[in-house]
């Protein structure tokens, strides 16, 4: 019998001072331009903690549209000259920019080449393979995108998914269209349940999780709902219901999700109170399964009085803990923007800190993570030009061993070849990993040493074992661990 065994520790920690901790932020350092021209949107990706790229769209042409698309590269504490990647004379906005397992950069945007304000009708494709940028290709050609309305992101075995709004699909539950590339073919476009107003991440388990706000329809408009897509059988499941309130004044805006390491689902959005386009507040909400959503957290309190609340972006720790940016405005006129950050830890939300400097900011900005360094990205406006500007800081913590709850979970299930077992242990020691069939007999036995508690990630290749139905025993000192598993025909 062959089988391939990996085991991935995260720890399970509390971070001190990490969440509202001004001393803790770097002071913000302004991006190098190209020229003059405006900016409106940038994106960020973390390849390690010296090595980040930052991407931009940027008017060069002073025709007040966004005709170029930038990226600058941090490399230790210096970020080079900015290299433009899109082609001359076209309108283009609102790059987006994602990294896979190989460390190769991928990035598209939006192109408009037929004149229609705040609207693309294709995106064009380049990447980046630690030296150079590929020339650019186009995708997703013929649509009706608004401006921004597309993601992208990598699976755990190298393949790309884009997801992107058609403004002009027939039905207004059916507006999400998901292309991918397998080596260097594309497929698609996939329709998807959904409104243009979504986000969407690939976890590390390659399952496509999707947010949205159905405003499309009547009586919903302060909807926010959850789908899934499932890699091993390629089925879309949901709609689940995040958020919904039978006040039909408030609209639901700007969503955001991500998955964290037990595999606990977590949302933002931005909620408008007076149904006036101009959301008030942020709320948040969390699944441990997939349709059992926890009552919504206002999350930025005292920050109500703000005239608009955009949520930008969220991402998860290592430790489980929950950031999320977001750009706000307290004057009608939207012009005195900042960018406010805050930390969930332990189920509470920190205080709002804020990360611009006396200057006024555009309404987004990007989060990136990596060895526990939270970086930053935002457009700011000082003396009438627009910059991109960067801050991090140093997530900071102690140890904590008791009280981690225990799990196990197994994904895909059913499995065709390989499974990921994640899994939580209180101490360190061995854990005995074992495979029974039905009748009780043993059909794959390993042992693993635990040198932390935590969290820990096993990949098992089962392609050798018949198809049936088994069950998964994790042991170690303390613990054990029991689930079922459906082997699947290759």
């Amino acid at each position: 019998m062959c089988y391939m065994i990996r085991s991935l520790f995260i720890p399970i920690l509390i971070i001190l001072n990490s969440c509202a901790n001004a001393q803790s932020w770097e002071p913000a350092v302004i991006l190098p331009k190209h020229g003059s021209g405006f900016i409106m949107n940038t994106d960020l990706v973390c390849l390690n903690d010296s090595c980040l790229i930052a991407a931009w769209d940027q008017d060069t042409s002073n025709n007040m549209y966004t005709d170029n698309i930038f990226v600058s590269i941090k490399n230790n504490n210096t970020w080079t000259n900015p290299v433009t990647l899109s082609e001359s004379n076209v309108e283009c906005s609102a790059p987006r920019i994602c990294v896979d397992q190989n460390g190769i950069v991928h990035i598209i945007w939006g192109v408009n080449s037929i004149g229609f304000i705040g609207r693309v009708d294709k995106l064009a494709y380049s990447f980046w393979n630690g030296s150079s940028w590929s020339s650019f290709e186009y995708i997703a050609s013929n649509a009706t995108i608004s401006e921004g309305s597309y993601y992208i992101s990598c699976d755990t075995i190298g393949n790309l998914h884009i997801m992107y709004g058609n403004e002009t699909a027939p039905d207004p539950t059916k507006r999400i269209r998901h292309i991918w590339r397998i080596g260097n073919t594309w497929y698609g476009p996939e329709v998807v349940d959904g409104s243009p107003d979504f986000h969407f991440i690939i976890d590390s388990l390659s399952i496509t999780r999707l947010t949205y706000q159905n405003a499309l329809l009547p009586n919903h408009n302060n909807d926010v709902y959850y789908n899934h897509l499932d890699s091993t059988c390629g089925s879309w499941f949901g709609p689940y219901v995040v958020h919904y309130s039978d006040n039909l004044d408030t609209l639901s805006y700007w969503p955001r999700i991500v998955v964290d390491h037990q595999l606990r689902k977590h949302v933002c959005w931005s909620e408008d109170l007076n149904n006036d386009i101009l959301a008030e507040q942020i709320l948040y909400s969390f699944s441990d399964d997939d349709s059992n959503w926890s009552n919504s957290e206002d999350v930025t309190g005292n920050l109500n009085l703000a005239l608009m609340i955009i949520c930008s972006a969220m991402i998860v720790d290592s430790f489980n803990n929950i950031h999320i940016a977001y750009g706000y405005y307290a004057d009608s006129n939207l012009t005195q923007g900042c960018i406010g950050y805050q930390c969930r830890q332990n189920s509470t939300w920190s205080t709002p800190y804020i990360i611009s400097q006396s200057v006024t900011c555009l309404g987004t900005a990007r989060l990136a993570l990596d060895n526990n360094i939270l970086h930053i990205i935002w457009v700011a406006d000082t003396l009438g030009d627009k910059y991109v500007c960067y801050r991090r800081k140093q997530l900071t913590a102690v140890e904590e061993q008791k009280n981690i709850p225990m799990f196990l979970n197994i994904v895909p299930n059913p499995v065709k070849n390989t499974v990921k077992l994640l899994f939580a242990v209180s101490t360190t020691g061995f854990a005995r990993i074992q495979l029974f069939d039905v009748m009780g007999r043993k059909i794959m036995a390993k042992s693993l040493l635990l040198n932390n508690a935590g969290i820990h990630s096993v990949m098992l290749d089962l392609s050798n074992i018949a198809a049936g139905t088994y069950f998964l025993v994790v042991k170690t000192d303390n613990n054990s661990f029991s689930k079922p598993l459906i082997k699947l025909n290759d």
